[in-house]
């Protein structure tokens, strides 16, 4: 069986054995191969990741200027065009410049290492002014509630990034629920970390698009760019957490992110409950 793995056959798992002594010796083997399929498949990940990453910031870097430019003189002939139908049409190619412009700076926004600034913040109330952002005007008719169930915790975190992550994942949610039923942002401690969870009642995630849901030019809406949970993913990790979507029972989504160690005011959960 060894051997077999040695030449690349990572399907190769030991039978059940009888003898007791073997059986233990069985079962390690076959879970330690079962931990290097997973680490393997990590690594592929992450080594497709990053070639993707060096493309992107290439490519964004190469047509931010000129579109830039292209912007500067749309301006310039806006200001300058004397029909209404005309400044109009510029105006157009002004906006859709812009989308331009925006895709590339997500772009490196996503490829680069951003700067963090951690303070420490109320969690419930970062939760709450990310969710306020979310909220329709007036909440138009039809659009799906909006619940924030926070635990407070003092965390340390940077509170602009984590807000844009959390607007990036509600927006989604709403966008996905049809109905009355709510979108949930939940938060809670775990330890010294705090999880935040955002929940929806949308058509939910094929396993495909789970696989994919994290990497750039990767999106399952028709105007979407692919790039929104790509800079979430980014900005997670840069917090030294971890961001997943699972399936939620009877239908929808669930976007967990953990953040570990962020945990600054009082006691522990642990420690309050052995008090």
């Amino acid at each position: 069986m060894a051997e077999r793995v040695a030449t690349g056959d990572r399907q190769a798992r030991i039978a059940p054995v009888g003898a007791v002594e073997l059986a233990v010796v069985a079962d390690s083997f076959n879970r330690m191969l079962d931990a290097l399929v997973r680490a393997e498949a990590e690594l592929v990940a992450s080594a497709r990741l990053s070639a993707i990453g060096r493309v992107a910031s290439g490519v964004a870097h190469e047509i931010n200027n000129p579109i830039a430019i292209i912007r500067g003189y749309v301006k310039t002939m806006r200001q300058e065009a004397e029909s209404p139908a005309l400044r109009e049409e510029l105006q157009i190619l002004d906006e859709e410049a812009a989308a331009c412009q925006r895709i590339a700076e997500e772009l490196l926004v996503y490829v680069r290492s951003p700067a963090m600034e951690p303070m420490p913040v109320e969690a419930a109330e970062l939760l709450g002014e990310a969710a306020e952002r979310c909220r329709l005007p007036a909440e138009e008719p039809g659009a799906p509630p909006l619940i924030v169930e926070a635990e407070p915790a003092q965390i340390c975190v940077d509170p602009l990034r984590i807000r844009q992550v959390l607007v990036n994942l509600v927006t989604n949610a709403r966008e996905a629920t049809e109905g009355a039923e709510p979108v949930i942002v939940r938060g809670s401690l775990r330890g010294a970390g705090y999880r935040i969870e955002v929940l929806d009642r949308g058509k939910g995630l094929s396993d495909e698009a789970r696989e994919h849901l994290f990497e750039p030019f990767f999106t399952t809406r028709r105007d979407g760019t692919g790039l929104g949970l790509a800079v979430c993913y980014g900005l997670v990790t840069a917090h030294g957490g971890t961001i997943q979507a699972e399936p939620r029972p009877e239908g929808g989504a669930r976007f967990v992110i953990d953040l570990p160690g962020v945990v600054v005011d009082g006691e522990e959960p642990e420690a309050r409950e052995r008090a």
